[in-house]
C-alpha cells in the first residue's frame, strides 16, 4: 500500500498549475502576429486554454487584418471579436485555398454558415468542415471559427469586414 503525505500531494498539484498554458496538449502555446491594414484599427491576440481569441477595434466599420502564426500550432477554435459594431454585413475570412463568408445583418442575433474542406457554402452541417458563428453580443459581434486539422497548416489567415453595405 503507498501512503502519500498531504504536503507531498500538495507540493504535485502547485507543480502541476505552474506548467504553461497550451494549446492542445503538451504543445506549447501558440504565439501570432496581428496586423490591421487600415490606420486607426487594431486587431490583438490573446491565447487561452480554449483556443485564440482575436479583437478587432474598427473605426470606420470596414477594414481588413491579418493573423500570421509565429509558432505553435492554430487551434481548431479560433474566435474574432469585433468590438462596438452594430452588425457584420459582410464577413470574410481567408485561409489558404478556403474563403468563408458570412454575415449578421442589423437585427439579427445569430448566424452560423458550414463550409466544406474548400471553403464551399453548404447546408448539411453534418458534413461541414469548417463552421462559422456569429453572434450579436452586448457590445461586440462574436464570430467563432471551428477548423480542421489541415487547416492548421495555413500560416496567415485574413479578414475582410464590412459592418453595414453601404
Amino acid at each position: 500500500m503507498i501512503h502519500l503525505s498531504v504536503r507531498t500531494i500538495l507540493s504535485g498539484f502547485v507543480a502541476l498549475s505552474l506548467l504553461p498554458l497550451t494549446a492542445r496538449g503538451d504543445e506549447a502555446a501558440p504565439t501570432f502576429t496581428t496586423k490591421a491594414a487600415k490606420v486607426g484599427d487594431d486587431c490583438k491576440a490573446d491565447v487561452g486554454k480554449d483556443g485564440v481569441v482575436f479583437t478587432v477595434a474598427s473605426k470606420t466599420g470596414i477594414g481588413k487584418a491579418s493573423m500570421t502564426l509565429d509558432s505553435g500550432k492554430w487551434p481548431a477554435k479560433i474566435t474574432v471579436r469585433f468590438l462596438n459594431l452594430p452588425s457584420l454585413e459582410q464577413l470574410k475570412v481567408l485561409a489558404g485555398r478556403a474563403k468563408l463568408e458570412g454575415k449578421l445583418k442589423s437585427g439579427e442575433g445569430r448566424s452560423t454558415f458550414y463550409f466544406d474542406k474548400d471553403g464551399k457554402s453548404i447546408t448539411d452541417r453534418t458534413k461541414a468542415v469548417y463552421t462559422l458563428a456569429i453572434e450579436k453580443k452586448k457590445d461586440l459581434i462574436e464570430v467563432v471559427l471551428t477548423t480542421p486539422p489541415e487547416a492548421g497548416e495555413v500560416k496567415t489567415w485574413g479578414l475582410d469586414w464590412i459592418d453595414a453595405l453601404r
